[in-house]
């Protein structure tokens, strides 16, 4: 059984662009800081739920996310910090993969076993 850990507050990509001329401006910074807790049912088997965990850090902010189980408990964090700021055309492709790595992360399923 698969569970989409975050299915509520998914950032989005952003448009691949070759020879940008013009500054990547981020007007407005932003943090972002999610908890879901999702009580698991009695049949899986929570012993084999390995704790998901990314961090991601760039000049354009930073990403973190962590799972853990508690029982029956699974909690899942995510934080998001964008910088605001104005930087030079040619780290729109950074700002590119810094997204799209994000974007990556927030669709993260984990696999959970049932028991017999």
């Amino acid at each position: 059984m698969f569970l989409q850990l975050n299915a509520f507050n998914i950032k989005r990509s952003v448009p691949e662009v070759r020879n940008r001329t013009l500054p990547v401006y981020l007007n407005r910074g932003y943090t972002d800081e999610d908890v879901i807790t999702y009580t698991l049912p009695d049949n899986v088997q929570t012993e084999f739920i390995m704790p998901q965990s990314k961090n991601l850090k760039s000049p354009f902010g930073e990403y973190i996310s962590k799972t853990s189980v508690d029982g029956k408990k699974l909690t899942y964090y995510r934080k998001l910090v964008l910088n605001e700021g104005t930087f030079p055309a040619e780290s729109y492709e950074a700002f590119a993969k810094f997204v799209g790595d994000v974007n990556s992360a927030d669709y993260l399923k984990l696999a959970l076993s049932l028991k017999k």
